[in-house]
């Protein structure tokens, strides 16, 4: 089995099953090298969800309120949460990044996402 950089290719164009013969060799030498006798945690994916924004300018996700821009109240945003971030992104472009919390019921504000008048 070759690696894809011990294959030479005429035209560069690399065939679907050389690429897999390359993910293949890819993962065996990840494995051997991280072979200590200590697992490998596989990655895990982000969950993405949908975000119905009050008017208060908070979007709910799993019972914690993250404050958004007040012009984006009432607009569906998307929320990316990883472990220790929680990113609003409306119409693919980042909102309102946020450091995740945990805690049900609780509500991570930024004052600067307040209305101009609010923030006197």
């Amino acid at each position: 089995m070759l690696c894809i950089d011990q294959r030479k290719t005429p035209g560069g164009a690399i065939s679907s099953a050389t690429w897999a013969t390359w993910a293949r060799c890819a993962i065996g030498v990840k494995r051997r090298e991280h072979n200590t006798g200590s697992r490998i945690a596989p990655e895990r994916s982000s969950p993405w969800a949908r975000v119905e924004v009050k008017r208060d300018a908070h979007g709910p996700f799993q019972l914690v309120y993250h404050s958004v821009p007040f012009r984006l109240a009432g607009r569906d945003l998307w929320l990316k949460a990883t472990a220790t971030m929680a990113r609003l992104y409306c119409e693919h472009e980042l909102s309102a990044p946020h450091v995740r919390q945990t805690a049900r019921g609780m509500r991570t504000t930024v004052a600067n996402y307040n209305a101009p008048v609010a923030q006197a």
